[in-house]
C-alpha cells in the first residue's frame, strides 16, 4: 500500500512537471498567434491604404 502511494506520488509529480511544460508551450503558441494576428492586421491595413491610394489616382 505504501509503495502504491509512493508510485502515485511519483506519477503525480511527473504529470505536474509535464503540465507545466505544456502550459509554457501553450503560452509560447499564444504569443506566436498574437504576433501573427498583429502582422496580419498590419498587412490588411497596408493593403487598404494602397487600395485607397490607387482609387484616388484613378479619380485624378
Amino acid at each position: 500500500m505504501e509503495r502504491t502511494l509512493e508510485n502515485l506520488e511519483a506519477i503525480n509529480e511527473q504529470l505536474s512537471i509535464r503540465n507545466e511544460e505544456l502550459e509554457k508551450e501553450k503560452l509560447e503558441r499564444l504569443n506566436d498567434y498574437d504576433a501573427l494576428e498583429r502582422e496580419a492586421q498590419r498587412l490588411r491595413d497596408e493593403v487598404a491604404e494602397q487600395a485607397k491610394q490607387l482609387a484616388s489616382m484613378r479619380c485624378a
